[in-house]
């Protein structure tokens, strides 16, 4: 019961892959180091790079990327988890 804005079955608090890879790595970093900083209505700004749904892409974000660098998403509780897209129950 989580904000899932790219629909991956992971929620966003979650999912720092952003590029939907099943690794947290580079390219994400990437992502993120461009959005940072970034609020709802700029030019750059990402919702899916929103992990607790503020409107903005901050530290909390870069945080869960750093704690979750060089792994998989998740957890989820959702058997679709990692597929798109995987509707909620």
């Amino acid at each position: 019961d989580q904000l899932d804005t790219d629909q991956d079955g992971y929620g966003n608090a979650c999912d720092a892959d952003y590029d939907d890879d099943s690794v947290v790595g580079l390219p994400d970093f990437l992502r993120i180091g461009a959005a940072f900083g970034k609020r709802a209505g700029d030019s750059g700004f990402d919702p899916d790079l929103d992990a607790n749904g503020d409107g903005a892409i901050g530290i909390r974000e870069f945080l869960i990327l750093g704690r979750s660098f060089g792994h998989a998403p998740g957890p989820s509780a959702l058997g679709c988890a990692g597929s798109s897209p995987c509707p909620p129950p």
